[in-house]
């Protein structure tokens, strides 16, 4: 029963709408919902015209993802564009660039705390995920972000690790 309860209140959860979504207008919608469902490092970016672009990479840096969604964004727009969320992070009042690349949190045994996700630690959180990669035989996947439904747990309130498994 305990189960039952806690998986309602992770669906709840996923369908809350987050801070900066409320930034959108209606005819962004669409784009911000397929961002949203995306993968990881990725970064949304509009205008108050409620043009849009978004860009996702898992090769990468940050700065050049964010540099990409803003060039696509402001491509053709009659206003500038603004990054309003990195990897799901609410960016309207700071830099996406400020937002740190490697938690601080400790790690657990073989388990590391899972970059870009904000850390609540064992008092706070509602629970630990624990993110285990793919394996491809002969590559290294340990850098490999997470998938984008991850996210919705940690929207609801979970901490999210890493178990770098290499074969």
């Amino acid at each position: 029963m305990k189960l039952a309860g806690a998986l309602l209140a992770i669906a709840a959860a996923a369908l809350t709408v987050p801070g900066h979504a409320q930034t959108v207008l209606p005819q962004s919608r669409a784009g911000y919902d397929a961002y949203a469902a995306a993968g990881f490092n990725k970064a949304f970016a509009i205008n108050r015209d409620g043009k849009w672009a978004y860009f996702l990479s898992t090769t990468r840096p940050p700065a050049e993802i964010v540099a990409e969604a803003l060039k696509r964004c402001n491509d053709g727009a009659r206003l500038p564009c603004q990054v309003v969320s990195f990897n799901d992070i609410d960016t309207t009042q700071r830099d996406p660039l400020s937002i740190p690349a490697v938690s601080e949190a400790a790690p657990i045994g073989a388990l590391t705390p899972s970059p870009f996700y904000p850390q609540r630690g064992p008092r706070a959180a509602a629970g630990l995920v624990i993110w285990s990669h793919g394996v491809t035989v002969g590559s290294d996947n340990t850098n490999g972000p997470p998938h984008g439904y991850i996210n919705r747990l940690r929207d609801a309130g979970y901490d999210v690790y890493d178990f770098d498994r290499r074969w």
